[in-house]
């Protein structure tokens, strides 16, 4: 097993529920375990809706069209020739 000071801080979040959690196996559950599952879910719901967020923003950021350099130099070479004459 690694080192304890490598592991990560896992302070904040699920972690800490999740090994309260654990204890209720050999014990009966705390007084307040709807309110200790409600925190678990709420941490879980944010945990959730922040990586469907960053795949998003990931994939928008993939998919959608940048422009180029070839692209830019033409845009600035017609507008420096004005507008096209009209038929």
């Amino acid at each position: 097993m690694p080192d304890r000071h490598l592991l990560p801080d896992h302070r904040f979040g699920n972690v800490p529920i999740n090994g309260r959690i654990k204890q209720w196996a050999a014990t009966a559950p705390p007084p307040d375990h709807a309110g200790i599952l409600h925190r678990w879910e709420l941490y879980n719901d944010a945990r959730t809706l922040t990586a469907v967020a960053a795949f998003t923003v990931l994939t928008l950021r993939k998919t959608t069209a940048h422009p180029t350099a070839e692209n830019a130099a033409e845009d600035v070479l017609i507008s420096a020739a004005g507008p096209a004459p009209s038929a």
